[in-house]
Parts: C-alpha cells; structure tokens; sequence
C-alpha cells in the first residue's frame, strides 16, 4: 500500500502503520533486510504533506538501528530532509528537523558521517534560521535544533565550520535563553564542544552569551547545571571571560553547588568550571 497505492490517504495510513511497528528493535531489524530505506526517502518529497510527514516519522523511528541509519544516509536522506526544511507546510519542516536529530544522534558509527553530510549539504544554516525565525516555533522543535547543532559539535573537524557560519553562535545564545531543559541540556553541549576553539569563545562573548550560561547554573535540572558547568570550563579559558565569570558571581554558585552535591560526580564537573575561572581570572 505505501509503495503502490495511487491514494494518498492509503499511503499515509500505511507508512504511519511502519512508523509505529518501527518501535520495536526486531521490526526495525526486518523492515531493514527488506531496504524500506529506498521507499522512506522517495515518499519524502510526496507532495500530500501526510504522506511525507508520515514518512519523516518512519525515518526517524528507522534511525535507531544502526545499520538503517547508515542505509539512509547513504542512499541519500540527510540532502532530501534539508531541502524540505524549505517547505511551506511547518509539519513537513519539523518531522524533516526531527529526522536530522535522529540521524545525526551519536549512537553509531555512522553518526560522524551523517554530520558531514549535514554540512556538505548546508544545512546548518536552515537548521537554526528556519525554525529560530519563527516565534511560534514550540520547545520540542528548538530542541531538535539545539540536538542537530550538538550532534555535529561533537566531531571535532567539523567544529571551524560551524565557527565560521555566523549564524551559529548568535543561535545557539539564543537557545540558551530557552526556559526547557532539553534545549538548555543539548545547547550546552553544543558550546562545551565548541569553546575549545577560541574563534567560539570570542564570538560567544561578543554575542554576550556569558550570562544566560551562567543561569543554567540555577536551574532544578541537574544534567542542565551539569551541561553549563562544562560549557563554562571551556568559555574560561579566555581570562576576560574568566574574569566576567568572577565578577557575575560564578564562583559563589559554583562553590554553593560544590558543597551541596560533596563528593558526587555533579561536584567534579563545578570544581573543574571554577578551577578554570581561577586559573584564568587575572588578580
């Protein structure tokens, strides 16, 4: 029905029903042997909006196997899902983002290579300013690009790119003003990769995203407080930014946390932030 039905709505219907079976590890094992990677991307570009959203869904469910998702990406999905960040229909736009998310998560070997494919085919620019532009944008959806950015972040050839697209920083400072936890987890992680090249920390810091970094400390989330000590390890290398981090009272909250959480692996990662803004901060 997916492949040969000349009704939209059977089509729609049938690939929702992959999309679901897709959950189980097994069937996604099955539906691989059978290549339903080749059908998943040619119904991308259906023009019924269901349909390809329905597709984008199965994509994304697909990706948790690791042999599927090398199959995708080598057959051609990570091009087609940034050219349909280009569509009118916003549902369209966002299963094609919740796809990319899942393709580029790093559980596999091939995850390193979805990210070059992401920016061999530009897509890191309409990842943040197709979705950052738009204020109905939902939080889930900034998540997904919050996710993207950090998936590709992590592959250290792949970071002078994103340094040198100048909408990156600027987007990912607009994330971190982000009130759900997942944006602030994965923005987070995102900087703590790039602030080991100092062309992000000074951008960061131009950008003025030393204060948003710093709230996450606040937060009720540990794996959030934990993700902006990181990022602030790296940001304090610079001792102008260390010294900004003394003076707006992070190392009061940093010693605060250190006492709160003792001995426990949360402590670690706020004991190296403050020994970096120590180190770093001139007397």
């Amino acid at each position: 029905f997916a492949k040969n039905s000349m009704s939209a709505e059977c089509q729609q219907y049938a690939v929702c029903a992959l999309s679901r079976a897709a959950e189980s590890e097994s069937v996604r094992k099955n539906l691989h042997e059978t290549n339903v990677e080749e059908l998943l991307i040619g119904l991308m570009t259906n023009n019924h909006a269901g349909v390809a959203k329905a597709s984008l869904q199965a994509s994304a469910a697909m990706a948790k196997n690791a042999a599927a998702k090398h199959a995708l990406a080598e057959q051609g999905a990570v091009g087609c899902l940034i050219q349909l960040l280009a569509r009118e229909e916003a549902e369209v736009k966002e299963a094609a983002l919740t796809s990319l998310a899942a393709l580029s998560r790093p559980d596999s070997a091939s995850s390193s290579f979805v990210s070059r494919l992401i920016v061999d085919n530009g897509g890191l620019q309409p990842i943040v300013t197709t979705f950052l532009n738009e204020k109905t944008s939902s939080s889930s959806v900034l998540a997904d690009v919050a996710t993207c950015l950090a998936n590709v972040a992590r592959e250290e050839y792949l970071r002078s790119y994103m340094i040198e697209e100048e909408t990156i920083l600027p987007s990912l400072v607009t994330l971190l003003q982000s009130s759900d936890t997942s944006v602030q987890r994965q923005t987070a992680s995102a900087l703590a990769s790039l602030f080991a090249d100092s062309r992000a920390r000074r951008q960061f810091q131009l950008h003025s995203g030393l204060g948003p970094l710093l709230s996450l400390l606040y937060s009720k989330n540990s794996d959030v407080r934990k993700g902006g000590a990181r990022a602030l390890s790296g940001c304090a290398a610079d001792s102008a930014t260390a010294n900004q981090i003394c003076s707006q009272g992070g190392l009061e909250r940093m010693q605060e946390l250190i006492d709160k959480c003792k001995w426990s692996w949360e402590a670690r990662c706020f004991r190296v932030a403050l020994k970096s803004a120590l180190d770093n901060s001139l007397p």
